[in-house]
């Protein structure tokens, strides 16, 4: 919003600059959010700084938008009004033109804050990024079943780290084991193929976590691993409750993750139809 707004204005001045940049926030907009995300991670990994320029890049086109629509629905009347007065661009900016403008700038506010919160819940999925190595492929040039675990287990070892769970914690003598697993193989990757891992947390409580691995190509994802996550006391070989601090991370971003929708086939059984 900060940097929206101002560029907003600055495209209503002058609109050889807005044509131009048009398009580019045309493409910001329709292209699927997975899809620019995996070349934003490539550059700077993933973390904070990726989750702050996706968010950017989808979310402060609106505000843009609504800011130069606003601008250029100002009745000129009232302006040439204001200028037979002597008034200046200063004053015709900040008297005029905003005032005027402002209802549709803070419709252009409201739909940045409602984009940039979904894309935020979409940043905090994104956890690993790989590619599909020359050992990782089968006769058929297609990447083998355990390698897909193996690109889930990466993907869920940086979600235990982001909640606090990493060797450090493990140290201590806890950890989360995998209780359950169900993989779905949906598409296929092949030799140098980018792929990216997210994890949604389904639900969760003081000893387990019930999460939804994809394993993404692009837009479109090549396998899904279904998990549930037992927390347990490794020197009694019993489960238990995880300590306070993890639990603050896991609590929270299972409260984020309620506002997405839940994936079709969670909770599907081994051959179950299709609906």
């Amino acid at each position: 919003i900060t940097l929206g707004i101002p560029l907003g204005i600055f495209c209503a001045t002058r609109p050889k600059f807005y044509s131009f940049i048009r398009p580019v926030m045309d493409f910001m907009q329709t292209m699927p959010a997975f899809v620019f995300m995996i070349p934003i991670i490539a550059f700077f990994g993933v973390g904070k700084v990726a989750a702050v320029l996706i968010t950017m890049i989808f979310g402060g086109t609106p505000v843009v938008r609504f800011t130069v629509l606003g601008l250029k629905g100002v009745p000129s009347n009232v302006r040439e009004a204001a200028i037979s007065y002597g008034a200046s661009k200063w004053y015709l900016l900040t008297k005029i033109d905003l005032p005027l403008a402002m209802p549709t700038i803070m419709a252009g506010v409201n739909q940045t804050v409602l984009l940039s919160l979904t894309m935020v819940v979409v940043a905090s999925l994104a956890l690993h990024q790989m590619q599909v190595l020359p050992s990782w492929i089968d006769y058929n040039g297609h990447m083998t079943e355990s390698r897909y675990l193996f690109a889930s287990s990466d993907t869920v070892d940086a979600f235990l780290r982001l909640i606090g769970a990493d060797l450090d914690y493990v140290k201590t003598g806890f950890s989360y084991y995998t209780a359950e697993t169900h993989i779905m193989h949906l598409g296929e990757a092949k030799l140098g193929d980018h792929l990216l891992g997210t994890v949604q947390i389904l639900a969760s409580d003081e000893k387990r976590a019930h999460i939804f691995v994809r394993i993404m190509r692009g837009d479109q994802v090549v396998a899904s691993v279904e998990q549930m996550l037992l927390h347990v006391n490794m020197g009694e070989g019993k489960t238990c409750a995880a300590a306070s601090q993890v639990l603050e991370k896991l609590s929270a971003l299972t409260q984020l993750h309620s506002a997405l929708p839940r994936p079709d086939t969670a909770g599907r059984s081994v051959g179950q139809r299709k609906n």
